[in-house]
């Protein structure tokens, strides 16, 4: 009967309310979901040559992590970091908080324990670090006061050791102090009060129609460059909204440059498709396309159709350009050097020729000297073309094989983006970026802290890009089971903190509603982002919500996304095997 009542009420009563758990187990302070290579962490973790284990002697009754090297493959030398940020209760004030960390070092020569206290705009306060060395257990202290603390980033991390012989250390666990006691077995329920961050209506604007979209833009500042961010990749009601938002921004506001985190080259097709220059008979092979990225590829062919319809009495037609790294650029071009130039082009055979050989040097000096083809293009697409033959190193194996830490993604999205906007938009065209809320954000990635587009977009253009992101509160998600190289998972949302905006939304009452963020209380300070490795089991990062975005869009219920492949990363292999099937028949009927 007991069981009874309690699942009644556990129907009746929000799952945020409901569900509270301590400090110590919601940011896994005790390392507990952190082992093996390919399961979900808690800690945001980047490691090569280093393997996480619980070990099998137990300390005060506990199993420790246990940190080895391992040498095999290419790894001459090892490196971790597990990082993450603990937002603080409000009750800091003046006091000192301590950071504590158990554990010990058998040989581990440059492992380092860090602390850095930042504010509410995410300003460095006071960091310090410490070189562990002892092998025996000990505790080491990190300290710091001021009024001004909201979060704390703690990182424990290895750089460049030597793996010539084994090397291993253990960690035991992660203590928090404020004025002397700890916060580890505190709920984080009792941590945030409600104080001055509940939203205001007067900013809210319900999201329910197309007009509602429009008054957002005709209250804020209509910017060159407006980012559209969705916090999750794999939630179908911010596709849904998403593709709102963007014919809105078309059909109203003028902007046609479309640019989306998708491959250079693969784009190419979806660009000449909404133009009207390759036929209906192509959609296949768009759709095919598409079941490459983890999305919904029917609501993505959906609107390159609505774009292609409108493009046909449009006086500026749409554009669309991918800013990701190349998937299979010598397929892609190959395919359109066959739209772009005639058959009858003599020259054809031989651009083909060396596509498929990957000589693009000897291409762009080709197209360089072929009248025929520069009367073919606008000078926009020309000069496009040749910017991508020139793009050596742009390619999705760089990124996966990447051994160097500093390397950006950002920063060749950015490359990218440039280019398209100095190219297509010099002037007074607007354009729009589409992509995840860690890129298109103002200032950093949340998860490596590396800076981001969004970034690198309002360094140049100042007050001139304005930015927006996405954000579910409850229900289903998609995400990849640990890697990109999984099958697609489904989950569920977790429980939103107090201090959270999406918290803060469910109290208005609302399905879908924009929200300014100058309008935020101080005391708003966590936003759900999810990553589409479902390696990382955090979704809410501390943040300055202002800092990074313009505005917010609440989305109450997520729906995981409605069509999209098991397994990605292999639909692309399958793509791209049967693109390099289809080059060589062509090329052995010249």
């Amino acid at each position: 009967m007991k069981r009874q009542v309690l699942q009644a009420i556990l129907l009746i009563l929000p799952i945020h309310i409901v569900l509270s758990q301590s400090i110590e187990k919601m940011y896994d302070l005790s390392f507990e979901d952190i082992q093996g290579e390919h399961i979900r962490w808690s800690w945001v973790v980047g490691a090569q040559g280093i393997v996480f284990t619980v070990d099998s002697i137990t300390v005060d009754s506990k199993y420790p992590l246990k940190i080895s090297s391992h040498r095999g493959g290419h790894f001459n030398e090892a490196n971790f970091t597990l990082t993450r940020t603990i937002p603080l209760p409000e009750r800091v004030c003046n006091e000192i908080c301590e950071v504590v960390l158990r554990c010990k070092n058998e040989n581990m020569e440059t492992l380092k324990f860090s602390a850095t206290y930042i504010d509410e705009n995410e300003n460095i306060l006071f960091s310090d670090s410490i070189l562990i060395g002892k092998f025996l257990w000990e505790n080491h202290r990190i300290s710091f006061a001021n009024e001004r603390i909201k979060a704390v980033r703690i990182s424990i991390s290895l750089e460049d050791e030597s793996l010539w012989k084994p090397k291993y250390a253990w960690i035991d666990g992660i203590s928090i102090y404020i004025g002397g006691k700890t916060i580890n077995d505190e709920t984080i329920e009792n941590l945030y009060s409600k104080k001055n961050s509940e939203l205001k209506k007067k900013y809210i604007i319900p999201l329910s129609n197309h007009n509602n979209i429009q008054k957002i833009f005709n209250r804020e500042r209509i910017c060159k460059i407006i980012g559209l961010g969705e916090s999750t990749h794999g939630s179908q009601e911010i596709k849904k909204i998403n593709y709102q938002f963007m014919k809105t921004l078309i059909t109203d506001f003028n902007y046609k440059i479309i640019l989306t985190e998708r491959a250079i080259d693969q784009t190419l097709m979806c660009d000449l498709y909404i133009r009207g220059l390759i036929s209906e008979s192509f959609e296949n092979q768009i759709k095919e396309d598409a079941k490459c990225y983890f999305d919904d590829y029917l609501s993505f062919f959906d609107f390159l159709n609505w774009a292609r319809e409108y493009n046909k009495t449009a006086k500026n037609q749409i554009r669309i350009f991918g800013i990701d790294s190349f998937i299979e650029k010598q397929a892609c071009l190959f395919e359109y050097f066959q739209f772009i130039i005639d058959e009858k082009n003599h020259n054809l055979p031989n651009y083909l020729e060396k596509i498929f050989e990957g000589k693009f040097q000897e291409v762009k000096n080709m197209a360089m000297n072929d009248i025929s083809l520069q009367s073919t293009l606008s000078q926009a697409d020309f000069n496009f073309l040749i910017f991508l033959l020139e793009q050596d190193d742009m390619d999705v194996e760089k990124r996966i094989t990447a051994k160097n830490y500093s390397y950006n993604r950002d920063e060749d999205m950015w490359l990218v983006m440039e280019k398209v906007i100095d190219i297509y938009a010099p002037g007074n065209e607007k354009v729009m970026v589409y992509s995840h809320s860690d890129h298109v954000n103002k200032y950093n990635s949340f998860l490596s802290g590396q800076l981001s587009l969004g970034n690198y977009i309002s360094s140049k253009y100042k007050e001139d890009y304005f930015v927006i992101s996405y954000q579910v509160a409850e229900g289903m998600y998609t995400q990849d089971e640990a890697t990109s190289f999984g099958k697609t998972t489904i989950h569920e949302l977790q429980q939103m903190p107090k201090n959270s905006f999406e918290y803060r939304g469910l109290d208005m009452g609302l399905g879908c509603f924009y929200y300014p963020t100058n309008q935020l209380s101080q005391d708003v300070t966590q936003l759900r982002i999810l990553f589409q490795t479902g390696r990382y089991l955090d979704q809410f990062y501390f943040c300055s919500i202002k800092k990074r975005f313009d505005g917010l869009v609440f989305i109450r219920n997520s729906s995981n996304l409605h069509n999209i492949e098991k397994y990605p990363f292999f639909k692309a292999g399958e793509v791209a095997g049967n693109k390099r099937m289809r080059m060589r028949q062509k090329l052995n009927k010249y």
